[in-house]
């Protein structure tokens, strides 16, 4: 009986305290592509982005309604972030 009193007492003592509580803050830089950022594929990112501006600046010359809106209000991901 004297032996299982000891022997919970080391079980006792050989559990380390709670850890104290904290918070980790994470900031995400905002990213047009789904997939993780490449060093490797930035320069031919940069070059999509830059042909996909160009096109729709292309495209939304040719509709008339769309004369009179500011270069961001034509931005489709504009909109899509704005809604």
């Amino acid at each position: 009986n004297s032996e299982n009193i000891f022997t919970e007492k080391l079980k006792e003592d050989s559990i380390p305290a709670p850890r104290s509580v904290g918070t980790i803050k994470i900031n995400f830089t905002p990213r047009v592509f789904p997939t993780a950022l490449r060093e490797s594929q930035v320069a031919e990112e940069e070059e999509w982005l830059h042909k996909q501006a160009e096109a729709r600046r292309a495209m939304n010359t040719d509709i008339p309604e769309l004369c009179d809106l500011k270069e961001e209000e034509k931005n489709p991901e504009w909109l899509k972030d704005k809604g």
